[in-house]
């Protein structure tokens, strides 16, 4: 982990990397690698730490890492909204239609417009092109021809 965002670093710095991008990143490292960084970059009492270690849930170190992390950098309100965003991007079927202009789950996912890529989930492409927001904003053509 290095102090540039590039493909496998993370600022931690909430001005640098926003809470999703730090999130996913999280969330994504490996289950070789992710007890050391649990070890290092939280502040888990032993008995919280070690019941982390052996949870067998799926990927329960990485989540558990993301979390501190995230509500580290960002606070808890931030947290939430990363998980949030990661919910509704990474579902084959988003639905987005109860989401408006002004919502705020709606603006964390259209200021991390640039960093996503849509191209693979046609329904997420859909869903937004949907979306209030995107219609008063005029932005209709995130569907690729």
């Amino acid at each position: 982990m290095g102090k540039t965002s590039h493909a496998d670093q993370m600022w931690l710095d909430p001005s640098m990397t926003s809470a999703y991008e730090l999130y996913q990143y999280f969330l994504q490292r490996s289950d070789a690698e992710s007890p050391q960084l649990l070890k290092s970059l939280t502040l888990l009492d032993n008995e919280e730490l070690e019941a982390t270690l052996n949870d067998s849930s799926v990927r329960a170190i990485q989540n558990k890492l993301a979390d501190f992390v995230v509500e580290f950098v960002h606070g808890k309100n931030s947290l939430k909204a990363a998980k949030e965003v990661t919910s509704v991007l990474h579902t084959k079927k988003p639905s987005l239609r109860h989401l408006h202009h002004g919502d705020v789950l709606l603006e964390t996912i259209l200021t991390m417009a640039p960093v996503l890529d849509f191209s693979e989930n046609e329904s997420l492409q859909v869903a937004l092109v949907k979306c209030t927001f995107f219609r008063n904003r005029k932005v209709v053509s995130l569907i690729a021809s």
